[in-house]
Formats: structure tokens, sequence, C-alpha cells
């Protein structure tokens, strides 16, 4: 009798651990899609590892350019994405979007975007203050566990040319 009540105990335990370890991370997909009408480039954060302390910066992958009507996952466990559309000079409107995953330690969980003009491609800033993008929308959209779908689509009512979609997709 003492075994199987030590067995239930132990099995109860773990039942317990996996359920609040499930709650704690986010498990679900995220797909960004491309709306605008223009080819984006993603610019992913690449680490240097060889140097001490190790370096991080933007790089463009023009090889994984995302088409106006494709998708691409968004890593759940990476660096904030950063997607760019080159030859939009009209400080006024859309080039860039920036991702913010706050999946793990948020409470909710969250997504933030921001939408810039980027005046130069991301990462090649320095630092100098006439290069740095200008901030033309932001928001945090609380989300579930579920799978999310952003998509940025061009036109109205956007001033600024861009719209950001965030769903949930169960």
């Amino acid at each position: 009798m003492a075994n199987n009540s030590r067995n239930c105990l132990i099995s109860l335990c773990a039942i317990c651990y996996v359920v609040l370890a499930a709650g704690c991370d986010f498990t679900s997909r995220i797909t960004f899609f491309n709306r605008t009408g223009d080819t984006m480039t993603p610019y992913p954060v690449i680490v240097d590892d060889t140097v001490d302390p190790p370096t991080a910066r933007r790089e463009a992958r023009p090889g994984e350019n995302l088409a106006p009507t494709e998708s691409v996952p968004i890593p759940i466990n990476g660096f904030n994405p950063v997607f760019y559309v080159p030859g939009i000079d009209d400080e006024s409107l859309a080039n860039g979007v920036y991702i913010g995953l706050g999946l793990f330690d948020a409470d909710p969980i969250q997504i933030q975007y921001k939408v810039f003009h980027y005046r130069v491609p991301p990462g090649e800033a320095s630092g100098d203050p006439d290069q740095r993008p200008i901030l033309l929308q932001e928001d945090i959209v609380a989300v579930e566990d579920v799978n999310i779908t952003i998509a940025v689509r061009a036109g109205e009512p956007s001033p600024d040319g861009w719209n950001i979609m965030i769903r949930e997709r169960p």
C-alpha cells in the first residue's frame, strides 16, 4: 500500500512538473507573411564568437528574400528579426519592420512590432544620429500560446503605407 502511495505521489509530482514547465514556455509556431507588394530582405542578428567579448550585428540575407506573397517561420528561440525593403527613399513611408518576441519571461506573453523608415539598411547606422531609423508606428500585442501569424500589408488606412496584423491561429 505504501509503495502504491509513493508511486502515485511521484507520478503526481511528475505531472505537475510537466504542466508547469509547459506553461512557462511558448511552444507554438510564429509565421511572418509579406503582403507589402515589395520584396523584403531579412536582417537577422549574427553573433561573432571568434572575438572576446562576442559581438553581434545585423546582416542582410538576400538569399532568403521574401517575395510579396511569401511567408517564413520566425524562430521563437532566436533573436528578434528585422525585415527591410530597399529603395523606399521617402522618409514618411515604411521600409522596415522589427518583431520583438516576449514569449518566455513576459506575463502575458507578448509580441511587439516597430515599423521604421530606415535611412540606411538595418545595422549600418553605427551610432550616427543622422542615420538612425525613424520610428513610424509601434505596438505590443498580448498573445496566447497558439500558432501566430504576423502579416505586413501595404496600403490604407496607415499613413506610412504598412499595416501590421497579429493573429492567433489555433
